[in-house]
């Protein structure tokens, strides 16, 4: 089966994108393979979004902000 890639844009890859790959990733790991990217990415992770997944069963801590330009 082919994986297919998949690539979660917001402004400043701090919070949804982030969120958006954890949830892919770990919900649909034999089909797809999640990145996250931001088009102003300049801040670091949102510390209310990696608690927040966290609560949730997703886990942020090896997540890094992507600039989608450098991709």
């Amino acid at each position: 089966m082919r994986t297919l890639k998949v690539l979660f844009v917001c402004v400043h890859n701090s919070f949804r994108s982030q969120l958006a790959q954890a949830i892919a990733n770990q919900r649909h790991p034999s089909i797809l393979k999640a990145f996250s990217a931001g088009l102003d990415a300049s801040r670091g992770i949102n510390p209310l979004a990696i608690q927040g997944a966290f609560r949730h069963g997703y886990d942020l801590s090896a997540h890094y902000i992507t600039d989608v330009f450098e991709l």
